[in-house]
């Protein structure tokens, strides 16, 4: 974008289109963008818009600084320009609910260049939310990042405005804010923490509260798009580092002393582990992996033995459906021998049999919401039904799983080699479609915990 000469272009209007007019939408809302004859401060904010006389009053500089960088300008502007179309008609599919105004930012997001990458756009963001609050929205520039129905209940939410203001204030949070909202796969969630893997703490405080108040406004833990539609890429280099957080169920206590070891698929007793290590007082660790015979990924898993958290705790083998083509974490939920009789008998009604297996499955969807409404099925079926749980417990009224995204097979039966196979199917409760699916082993006395990300091509 240039400077004073040319308002910013957005999804649809990329010949620019008569100066001061709205766009007209029609079709399956691959209308225009409008654009905006008066600039201020290099960007599109309207002669008659609040939010622009008070940017032009208090971030001048920031917002020229945006509108001088390639796309950054375009980020914005394409969004500021959308107020012109306020209060004209639909969104032009015919959606009463939508009106032309939120059809237009909803094709800034979905189409637009890309927040995260635009280096130039945070100070500006932090300005507007900090000096222009109440000018540009009931909560700052939620807009930006949600959808309207989204940004509306986040709003509402307990300190989600400060916390918004915090987030902007800071280049990390504010680039991993873009990026999660711009995500429509896991591949591309995992590129969105920093170099280390950690969120920046202001992103926590600004999400949480919202995630449960507002699932349904912002399509948490249901957004299935990037079903069969991406891939997990290949592996780059010729050894992975694995890294392992074992923490209490319960209490999420870190658990310390316990044995970790990398294993084969074709070795399903892991006689043979390909690494070993053992967890500190944090609960974490590593292995290293060789990836030089399978380029496609680490195919295996990682078996947990040994420790203590008051009583002896139950041994797991994790397992991720997604190819370890990279270093990456793998969380697991310990729980003691106790702990786990009492949930067998909460899930099924008769005592924990410690010559059989257990099975624990998380459904995420494709923004790494833990996903709701999917029923989970065995295809070699043990004669056990899935428990599915809310809140950590269990709940015999479920078909399918709640906000947790997990579901337990408890007490499979094991036969005389000593492990068992299953393949596991995560289908939608509302339509049946198979949304995601993988393959696990399952032991005597062992707890297996498989994370289950959507389907990749």
């Amino acid at each position: 974008m240039g400077g004073e000469g040319e308002a910013p272009s957005a999804p649809g209007d990329e010949d620019g289109g008569d100066e001061g007019a709205a766009g007209e939408l029609s079709g399956e809302g691959e209308g225009e963008v409008p654009a905006y004859s008066g600039l201020r401060c290099g960007m599109p904010f309207g002669q008659e818009d609040l939010c622009g006389g008070c940017a032009e009053e208090r971030c001048c500089d920031v917002a020229r600084a945006c509108a001088d960088a390639p796309g950054c300008g375009d980020s914005v502007g394409c969004f500021t320009a959308c107020a012109a179309l306020a209060g004209e008609g639909d969104g032009g599919d015919g959606d009463p609910v939508e009106d032309a105004a939120a059809a237009c930012r909803r094709r800034c997001r979905d189409e637009g260049p890309a927040l995260g990458s635009q280096v130039r756009v945070q100070p500006l963001l932090a300005c507007l939310a900090t000096e222009c609050a109440q000018e540009c929205g009931e909560c700052g520039p939620t807009d930006l990042f949600f959808g309207d129905e989204c940004s509306t209940c986040f709003a509402r939410s307990r300190n989600a405005c400060e916390h918004m203001a915090t987030c902007v204030g800071e280049e990390a949070c504010t680039n991993q804010l873009a990026c999660f909202t711009q995500c429509k796969d896991p591949l591309c969630n995992v590129n969105c923490p920093d170099s280390d893997g950690e969120l920046a703490d202001a992103l926590i405080r600004l999400v949480r509260p919202a995630r449960l108040a507002c699932r349904a406004a912002c399509g948490i833990a249901s957004a299935w798009e990037c079903v069969d539609g991406f891939e997990w890429g290949t592996a780059r280099d010729d050894e992975i580092t694995v890294s392992v957080e074992i923490l209490n169920l319960v209490t999420g206590a870190p658990v310390a002393g316990l044995d970790i070891a990398a294993c084969h698929r074709l070795d399903p007793l892991c006689a043979n582990p390909l690494d070993e290590a053992e967890t500190g007082a944090d609960g974490t660790t590593s292995v290293k992996v060789p990836l030089t015979a399978d380029p496609t990924g680490f195919p295996g898993y990682i078996q947990v033995t040994g420790g203590f958290i008051g009583d002896q705790i139950v041994p797991m083998l994790l397992f991720y459906n997604e190819p370890l083509v990279r270093d990456l974490t793998l969380f697991g939920p310990a729980v003691d021998v106790e702990t786990a009789g009492t949930f067998v008998f909460l899930a099924t009604g008769v005592e924990r049999d410690p010559f059989a297996g257990a099975l624990v499955a998380q459904v995420f969807d494709c923004r790494a919401h833990q996903a709701e409404g999917v029923s989970i099925s065995l295809t070699l079926d043990p004669g056990v039904p899935p428990a599915y749980v809310s809140a950590v417990v269990p709940d015999l009224n479920l078909q399918a799983t709640s906000t947790d995204g997990l579901a337990v097979f408890s007490n499979i039966p094991i036969g005389q080699e000593g492990f068992e196979r299953f393949q596991l199917a995560g289908r939608l409760e509302s339509s049946g479609e198979v949304v995601t699916d993988t393959s696990v082993i399952v032991r005597p006395d062992f707890q297996t915990y498989v994370v289950m990300n959507p389907r990749s091509r």
